[in-house]
């Protein structure tokens, strides 16, 4: 499967292996990709995470930023429960911050 990238990205394959990603026996076609989820929500996070993410989770911008640019996620989910009336009914404009930029930085290469 190949999902797609945005302008200037290059696109991430995965899928294809008949066995579990890093053992040695069976055929892998695709290197592993990391993704990870960017949640617009409410977090409650162990201590252990707190530190690390706790000061990015109210902002789904900066989020993305530190997954690609500094952990090197290949690809992100954006889960936009946080929308949802349930879980704080946030609205677009407080989902997505003015930060002058559409999407987070491409990690280097």
């Amino acid at each position: 499967m190949t999902l797609p990238a945005g302008p200037g990205g290059t696109p991430v394959i995965v899928g294809g292996q008949n066995a579990l990603p890093l053992l040695p026996e069976g055929e892998h076609p695709n290197a592993p990709a990391v993704g990870m989820e960017v949640p617009t929500g409410p977090l409650e996070l162990p201590p252990a995470l707190a530190g690390t993410i706790g000061p990015f989770a109210g902002d789904p911008v900066a989020m993305a930023r530190k997954c690609a640019g500094d952990w090197g996620a290949r690809f992100l989910f954006l889960s936009l429960a946080g929308c949802h009336p349930d879980a704080g009914g946030r609205a677009c404009p407080s989902v997505r911050p003015s930060s002058g930029r559409s999407s987070p930085p491409r990690p280097p290469r």
